[in-house]
Protein backbone atom coordinates (compact mmCIF):
# COMPACT_ATOMS: atom_id res chain seq x y z
CA UNK A 1 0.00 0.00 0.00
CA UNK A 2 1.28 3.50 -0.76
CA UNK A 3 2.90 6.01 2.09
CA UNK A 4 -0.16 7.83 3.86
CA UNK A 5 -2.79 5.74 2.22
CA UNK A 6 -5.04 3.55 5.24
CA UNK A 7 -8.26 2.17 4.94
CA UNK A 8 -10.29 1.11 8.17
CA UNK A 9 -12.85 2.22 10.35
CA UNK A 10 -10.53 3.40 13.29
CA UNK A 11 -7.79 4.97 11.10
CA UNK A 12 -9.62 6.78 9.48
CA UNK A 13 -7.31 8.81 7.34
CA UNK A 14 -8.70 7.53 4.70
CA UNK A 15 -12.03 9.52 5.47
CA UNK A 16 -15.05 8.74 4.05
CA UNK A 17 -17.32 11.60 3.98
CA UNK A 18 -20.85 11.16 2.97
CA UNK A 19 -22.81 14.08 1.73
CA UNK A 20 -25.76 13.97 1.13
CA UNK A 21 -28.03 16.90 0.83
CA UNK A 22 -26.36 19.03 3.22
CA UNK A 23 -24.90 16.99 5.80
CA UNK A 24 -23.03 18.80 8.83
CA UNK A 25 -19.26 19.57 8.42
CA UNK A 26 -17.04 17.30 10.08
CA UNK A 27 -13.27 17.56 11.32
CA UNK A 28 -11.47 14.26 10.33
CA UNK A 29 -11.90 11.08 12.54
CA UNK A 30 -9.16 10.29 14.86
CA UNK A 31 -7.12 11.94 17.04
CA UNK A 32 -5.16 14.99 15.37
CA UNK A 33 -2.09 14.16 16.97
CA UNK A 34 -2.23 10.74 15.88
CA UNK A 35 -2.94 11.30 12.44
CA UNK A 36 -0.71 12.64 10.02
CA UNK A 37 -2.90 14.39 8.05
CA UNK A 38 -6.91 15.51 9.52
CA UNK A 39 -9.53 16.03 6.82
CA UNK A 40 -12.91 17.18 7.01
CA UNK A 41 -15.40 18.81 5.13
CA UNK A 42 -16.80 22.96 5.58
CA UNK A 43 -20.09 23.52 3.94
CA UNK A 44 -19.95 26.91 1.81
CA UNK A 45 -23.85 27.35 1.27
CA UNK A 46 -24.32 27.45 -2.30
CA UNK A 47 -20.61 27.15 -3.13
CA UNK A 48 -20.61 23.31 -2.23
CA UNK A 49 -18.95 21.32 0.40
CA UNK A 50 -15.00 22.06 0.44
CA UNK A 51 -12.50 18.74 1.62
CA UNK A 52 -9.85 20.47 3.62
CA UNK A 53 -6.80 19.06 4.83
CA UNK A 54 -4.44 19.76 7.89
CA UNK A 55 -1.14 18.23 8.31
CA UNK A 56 -0.29 17.47 11.43
CA UNK A 57 3.01 16.24 10.61
CA UNK A 58 6.37 18.21 11.54
CA UNK A 59 7.24 18.09 7.89
CA UNK A 60 5.98 19.44 4.90
CA UNK A 61 3.08 17.17 3.11
CA UNK A 62 1.98 16.91 -0.22
CA UNK A 63 -2.08 15.89 -0.74
CA UNK A 64 -0.47 13.33 -3.53
CA UNK A 65 -4.66 12.56 -4.93
CA UNK A 66 -8.28 13.16 -3.69
CA UNK A 67 -10.44 10.27 -5.12
CA UNK A 68 -14.35 10.56 -5.13
CA UNK A 69 -16.38 7.44 -5.17
CA UNK A 70 -20.20 6.46 -5.09
CA UNK A 71 -20.98 9.84 -6.64
CA UNK A 72 -24.74 10.95 -7.31
CA UNK A 73 -25.26 14.31 -8.97
CA UNK A 74 -21.86 15.53 -8.26
CA UNK A 75 -19.70 18.03 -9.97
CA UNK A 76 -17.25 16.78 -10.47
CA UNK A 77 -17.98 13.83 -10.96
CA UNK A 78 -16.37 10.29 -9.42
CA UNK A 79 -12.66 10.21 -10.55
CA UNK A 80 -9.39 10.99 -9.15
CA UNK A 81 -7.80 14.51 -8.40
CA UNK A 82 -4.24 15.80 -8.36
CA UNK A 83 -4.81 18.44 -6.07
CA UNK A 84 -1.04 19.66 -6.63
CA UNK A 85 -1.25 20.34 -2.28
CA UNK A 86 2.08 21.04 -0.35
CA UNK A 87 1.15 21.25 3.01
CA UNK A 88 3.45 23.67 5.80
CA UNK A 89 3.36 21.44 8.96
CA UNK A 90 0.45 22.72 10.59
CA UNK A 91 -0.98 24.64 7.62
CA UNK A 92 -4.76 24.10 7.01
CA UNK A 93 -5.99 23.97 3.07
CA UNK A 94 -8.93 23.36 0.93
CA UNK A 95 -8.43 20.70 -1.24
CA UNK A 96 -11.45 19.81 -3.17
CA UNK A 97 -14.81 21.83 -4.07
CA UNK A 98 -17.66 19.01 -4.66
CA UNK A 99 -21.10 20.43 -5.37
CA UNK A 100 -24.22 19.63 -6.78
CA UNK A 101 -24.43 18.92 -10.79
CA UNK A 102 -28.10 19.65 -10.45
CA UNK A 103 -28.93 22.50 -7.95
CA UNK A 104 -32.57 21.14 -7.37
CA UNK A 105 -31.35 17.62 -6.96
CA UNK A 106 -29.62 15.94 -3.81
CA UNK A 107 -26.15 15.00 -4.21
CA UNK A 108 -23.79 12.44 -1.99
CA UNK A 109 -20.42 11.14 -2.38
CA UNK A 110 -17.68 9.91 -0.48
CA UNK A 111 -13.60 10.47 -0.86
CA UNK A 112 -10.50 9.28 -0.08
CA UNK A 113 -6.95 10.61 -0.36
CA UNK A 114 -3.42 10.16 0.03
CA UNK A 115 -0.48 11.96 0.91
CA UNK A 116 3.22 11.75 1.26
CA UNK A 117 6.32 13.95 2.82
CA UNK A 118 8.17 16.06 0.87
CA UNK A 119 11.91 16.47 0.72
CA UNK A 120 13.18 19.73 1.47
CA UNK A 121 14.01 20.30 -2.21
CA UNK A 122 10.25 19.61 -3.14
CA UNK A 123 8.75 21.74 -0.69
CA UNK A 124 7.03 24.80 -1.66
CA UNK A 125 3.71 24.74 1.07
CA UNK A 126 0.85 26.19 -1.41
CA UNK A 127 -0.80 29.22 -0.48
Amino acid sequence: MPAGFRVGGAAVALMMAACAGGPTPQRGAGSPALEPVSTWMDDRGSEGFVVMFKNNRREPTRITQIELFDCVNTSPSCGRVDPRLVLAPGQERDGLTVRPFDQRQAFSFHYRYTWAAETPAQARPSH
